[in-house]
């Protein structure tokens, strides 16, 4: 049986026009947010209850700090779909984004008690539970994301498995024992990355998650990971944003399944690390 796409995937296909889509997408991967709010604007006649459009609206509103507005046309979506789960999530980022921590942990439960596979309510709960200084919880809700990743691509999901696990040793012997050619010269690489960052070993992670990106300048997840690295463990908030940004311009070209949800995760650093900024003294 084939995998199936995530419920975050399977959104209004066809009332909105397809090419005008990529372009306001375009426009907000590369922070023309002005014409990303337009074109989307544009859209949102067609079909106000995509939620791709509105999820780029509410990108668009909030790179620009029309944060009011956001949450205006958030409030009128759920109003008309109060259990979508994608909706919730954006509610339960807005809330994270004004440092309302109890608020967005409330949203991503809510998203969460519809979709137990919402990314982004799984990132945003993941960052409360850091904030509020439950890193054993916030630790097992980052590593969701690599169970969810093998359960899409499974081709090596013994490897990653066992760094979820935190039996990083173990994945490093599967990683050795790997025959050439069996996975994807991208995929082992950025497996690589997953088991040296769980070692500790975070500048040759870094290597590894951009040898993946030379071997596939395409791939989101390498890119993904060195933001990580760069913004957690490396301690480098300046090149985590230029990275962080990278992410959304690929992910705004993607086919990948995950692309949605990686834009979604971008953005969401990106306000985590404004917010930085604008308190660090």
């Amino acid at each position: 049986m084939p995998t199936p796409i995530p419920s975050f995937v399977l959104l209004c296909t066809f009332a909105v026009d397809a090419a005008a889509l990529k372009t306001a997408e375009t426009h907000l991967a590369r922070g023309r947010y002005a014409e990303a709010e337009e074109a989307f604007a544009e859209l949102a006649r067609s079909d106000p209850q995509d939620e791709r459009v509105i999820t780029g609206q509410i990108a668009a509103w909030t790179a620009q700090g029309q944060r009011d507005d956001a949450d205006k046309r958030l409030d009128a979506a759920l109003k008309a779909a109060p259990e979508a789960s994608l909706l919730l999530a954006l509610r339960a980022q807005l809330h994270w984004e004004r440092g309302l921590l109890d608020d967005a942990g409330s949203a991503a439960d809510a998203a969460l008690k519809h979709n137990p596979d919402q990314p982004l309510a799984r990132l945003i709960q993941a960052h409360v539970w850091t904030e509020t200084g439950k890193l054993k919880e916030a630790s097992e809700g980052y590593r969701w994301f690599v169970r969810y990743y093998n359960r899409a691509q499974p081709k090596d999901a013994a490897t990653l498995l066992l760094v979820a696990e935190g039996r990083a040793g173990e994945a490093r012997e599967e990683l050795e024992a790997l025959q050439p050619g069996t996975v994807a010269e991208v995929r082992r690489l950025s497996a690589q990355a997953a088991v040296e960052s769980a070692l500790d070993e975070y500048s040759s992670a870094r290597e590894s998650a951009r040898a993946a990106q030379r071997s596939n300048p395409v791939a989101l997840l390498p890119v993904v990971q060195e933001a990580l690295l760069l913004e957690y463990r490396l301690n480098d908030p300046g090149e985590a944003e230029r990275v962080w940004r990278r992410v959304l311009e690929l992910a705004g070209s993607s086919e990948e399944l995950s692309a949605l949800a990686q834009r979604m995760r971008a953005q969401v650093h990106l306000s985590r690390l404004a917010r930085r900024a604008e308190s660090a003294p």
